[in-house]
């Protein structure tokens, strides 16, 4: 593009309307591939919202899933249990984000690609309102 408009400046038949046409061309490729990682987020998170659980005996419940403007998924994930909200404190950094994983869409689930393989999901378990641990799962 930089350099069409260079060519048409140099020759002294600058054409503002070819440079702006081409400009809007490339502006309207790089919006449609935002909106369609934004509708495929969306339709990710919709996925999930309807086909993800954990085990009830873990002591988890599932909370609200949702797309961010940040093109992320976001697993919120309820500690109903005390003793499971207490029992993280004890382990590492390391170890809690290993435990939050738990909760990440399986890697051969349908969800990769409903959402894309490039989408960040990231759970967040939480107890009594408080974000406790946050992890990015990881992709297939």
């Amino acid at each position: 593009m930089v350099g069409v408009c260079q060519m048409t400046i140099k020759s002294r038949r600058f054409m503002p309307t070819a440079c702006f046409a081409v400009a809007a061309i490339a502006l309207a490729v790089v919006m449609a591939g935002c909106d369609d990682a934004g509708e495929r987020k969306q339709a990710g998170a919709d996925w999930l919202t309807k086909n993800h659980d954990v085990p009830p005996e873990s002591g988890w419940k599932m909370g609200s899933i949702t797309a961010n403007s940040r093109n992320e998924v976001i697993i919120n994930v309820d500690l109903y249990s005390a003793a499971r909200a207490n029992s993280l404190d004890g382990l590492s950094a390391m170890d809690k984000g290993e435990v939050a994983r738990l909760a990440c869409p399986r890697r051969d689930s349908e969800f990769w690609p409903v959402a894309g393989t490039d989408t960040t999901v990231v759970v967040q378990l939480q107890s009594m309102g408080e974000t406790l641990v946050r992890a990015n799962c990881r992709r297939p």
